[in-house]
């Protein structure tokens, strides 16, 4: 019996599909805001429910069997149709969405890139008036069937509904869609060796989760945050790199100025007698400290939580290190205590989630710490700061 051949364009097209959904599915949950939900086949191919209300809704198409942005596509069409029934439907607010259509390697023909190019409802309405007369007045250009009753839809709609689609419709061509996984990751989580390998992780991940979704028969919907992670659990037990550098530059004159003169961990520095010399060191850790703590959060590096961690390692940390120099070094008065147990607090090593941290980022954090009087270097360090304050110091006035 002869083998039944696969159809030559159906059943690649449809794989095609299928795996390019996938793909976006991961690009959005990389670059969305934490509280973000992308779902797939829900609301569109891949779509966004941001937390302010808004909606990102994408049509995925593949340019294997013909230009889906040809001014005579039935996918284009059918594009338009779709969402203008869910901006009807009100599925959709079009006053308060994005409608990409994603394909890579695709040209725009003159329609789709003018709907592109409309940024105002009049450019929308200009662009939508081009179309009709290229397609209904033109007889040079001849309408499919299959694409005849999408176009007809689009045209005979509401004319304000529909220009507020194309206001805010928008072409996706990059030229590979696993291209646009590489800055969020290489950017913020892993060095070069190690992309491969946790891109492939994370497509495993969201296939499974999809699966899991498909078999309780509800839409796949996953929060970013989720996402988010379950990756940096993954990045940190398997990629090379598993440190986090400094981006912190030196201050400048008048940053370390501003600490030295109303810093609360700059005075418990002075009640312990400290020179100048590790006073600006201190300084100079404590802004480093605050600019790779912000630096690394935003790119999702490192988590609240891990910072709330290593706050709390660092607290049980100084009150065990005081206490031992208090019951060993009893006998110096609490000057040379609080030397004491700053020094060995400033030799400290620790991690945030298992990642190696530049010493300047542990030393800042526990000036972080004194700043705030979660701890201080002499045992009666509020006492000793409230006098401090209450005594006029060389250089004030009378």
């Amino acid at each position: 019996m002869t083998p039944t051949k696969p159809h030559a364009t159906t059943v690649p097209g449809t794989v095609r599909g299928i795996l390019l959904q996938a793909t976006r599915f991961l690009y959005y949950l990389l670059v969305v805001d934490p509280d973000d939900i992308v779902s797939l086949e829900l609301l569109d191919d891949v779509a966004v429910e941001h937390q302010d209300g808004a909606t990102t809704a994408e049509q995925d198409k593949s340019i294997f069997s013909s230009n889906p942005l040809a001014d005579r596509s039935v996918h284009f069409w059918k594009t338009l149709h779709n969402w203008i029934d869910s901006a009807s439907a009100r599925t959709i607010a079009p006053n308060h969405s994005r409608f990409i259509l994603y394909a890579p390697r695709a040209q725009m023909g003159p329609i789709a890139r003018a709907f592109h190019d409309a940024t105002a409802t009049s450019d929308a309405i200009h662009a939508l008036r081009r179309a009709r007369q290229l397609l209904v007045d033109d007889d040079a250009l001849r309408i499919s069937i299959a694409a005849r009753p999408h176009v007809e839809a689009v045209l005979r709609a509401n004319s304000n509904l529909t220009a507020q689609v194309i206001q805010r419709f928008q072409v996706d061509a990059d030229d590979h869609p696993e291209d646009a996984l590489r800055a969020p990751l290489l950017d913020k989580l892993v060095g070069p060796d190690s992309f491969d390998h946790v891109v492939t992780w994370a497509q495993g991940w969201v296939k499974r989760k999809i699966d899991h979704f498909v078999e309780l028969g509800q839409p796949a919907r996953i929060r970013r945050r989720e996402f988010h992670s379950a990756l940096l659990t993954y990045v940190r037990l398997h990629d090379r790199t598993n440190i986090l550098r400094s981006v912190a530059g030196m201050p400048t004159d008048l940053q370390v100025a501003e600490q030295l003169s109303m810093r609360t961990y700059v005075t418990q520095l002075k009640i312990i007698d400290l020179n100048d010399i590790d006073i600006f060191e201190a300084v100079n850790d404590f802004l480093s400290a605050s600019v790779d703590r912000t630096t690394w959060s935003d790119q999702g590096m490192i988590s609240e939580a891990s910072l709330q961690r290593l706050e709390r390692e660092l607290t049980l940390t100084w009150r065990n290190k005081s206490r031992r120099v208090s019951l060993s070094h009893s006998h110096h008065n609490a000057t040379a205590q609080g030397q004491l147990t700053y020094t060995d607090c400033m030799e400290h090593d620790a991690k945030v989630d298992d990642l190696e941290t530049p010493k300047t980022f542990i030393r800042g954090s526990w000036h972080a710490l004194a700043e705030d009087l979660t701890i201080g270097w002499r045992p009666d360090y509020k006492a000793a700061l409230a006098a401090f304050r209450d005594t006029p110091q060389s250089g004030d006035e009378e």
